[in-house]
Parts: C-alpha cells; sequence; structure tokens
C-alpha cells in the first residue's frame, strides 16, 4: 500500500492515471488467456467461453 500511495503521491499526468487504472485488466487478461491455452482440463472447463 505504502508503494502505491509513493507512486499516485508522484503521478504527474493523466496518461500515467490511465496506464495505472488499466494494468490490472491487462494481467488477468493474461492470466485467463494462459489458462485457456495451456491449463489442467479442469481449470479450462472453469474458464471456458459458453460459445466455443
Amino acid at each position: 500500500e505504502s508503494m502505491i500511495q509513493q507512486y499516485l503521491s508522484k503521478n504527474t499526468s493523466f496518461l500515467d492515471s490511465s496506464i495505472f487504472a488499466v494494468i490490472p485488466i491487462g494481467i488477468i487478461t493474461a492470466i485467463v488467456s494462459v489458462i485457456r491455452v495451456c491449463g489442467y482440463p479442469l481449470s479450462r472447463a472453469l474458464i471456458v467461453r459458453s460459445q466455443e
């Protein structure tokens, strides 16, 4: 939490704020994609798309 507060105190532009807000979405997308491609069958069944 202190690292986040330190980063936000030095945050200077709208681009910095946007990147800070969007990165968690990219991380979740990457994890789900990796599970879909090379995960165990049980883990793939939990994250399957309805039309696949």
